[in-house]
């Protein structure tokens, strides 16, 4: 099966504002890749604004090479998504050609959220296959009874597979653990010794911890899934 990806941001301005295509032959054993990501309109803002911002002049990027069997078996769904001759999304442009034995077809993605998600893990696949970027890594502490431990989780997008301390821990159940920690708000002053009950994450790895405004079904939810692992 042959896909060919065409996205852009709408609104978002630069230097944030990116485009990308993705050319995929699926597979049975492997998904053979042609990536490219170009950053857009930034010849309308200074150099000063583009690197304030953590970027550098020269961050679009290409990449030709290949993922395992289970890109191959987590992309064999795309040969039947939705898609609509017009895009309605004020917000993302996502394009998808797609040709195979049983179809061929093309149009703009219909639940444009839920593809877009499943492709930017995709493409945080290629950084790490390519080493642009390394495997996901996110220390936190649990503080829970009046006892306090600190959990470290893998995430590797390239194989798809995580750990906690070093154990084994299915991709789902990392995704589900993940979700609340990526979304909620940081309390501003960080500690070296948590003590307040939730979780608390240390974004820099320095052993410094800010604790997660979480609810407790989450702070439930991600104790039960890192600590029983």
């Amino acid at each position: 099966m042959r896909v060919k990806i065409s996205y852009q941001t709408l609104l978002i301005p630069p230097p944030f504002a990116f485009g990308y295509t993705l050319d995929l032959n699926i597979n049975d054993d492997e998904t053979e890749i042609e990536f490219e990501m170009e950053y857009l309109n930034r010849d309308t803002i200074t150099e000063d604004e583009i690197t304030n911002e953590g970027f550098t002049t020269d961050d679009d990027f290409k990449w030709t090479g290949k993922l395992d069997k289970v890109w191959s078996e987590r992309l064999a769904e795309i040969e039947h998504v939705e898609l609509e001759r017009n895009s309605n999304n004020e917000e993302i442009w996502m394009h998808l050609q797609v040709e195979s034995q049983e179809t061929n077809r093309s149009g703009h993605v219909l639940n444009v959220d839920e593809w877009d998600f499943k492709i930017q893990e995709l493409i945080q696949a290629i950084y790490e296959k390519s080493k642009r970027e390394l495997p996901l890594s996110v220390n936190l502490a649990i503080v829970k009874d009046s006892n306090l431990k600190e959990v470290k989780v893998l995430g590797y997008f390239e194989t798809l597979t995580s750990e906690v301390n070093g154990k084994p821990l299915s991709w789902k159940k990392m995704q589900e653990a993940m979700a609340p920690v990526f979304s909620a708000e940081i309390e501003e002053e960080g500690t070296k010794k948590p003590t307040t009950p939730g979780i608390w994450i240390d974004l820099e790895g320095d052993g410094l911890y800010y604790h997660l405004k979480l609810n407790s079904k989450s702070i439930n939810l991600i104790s039960d899934i890192l600590l029983t692992a």
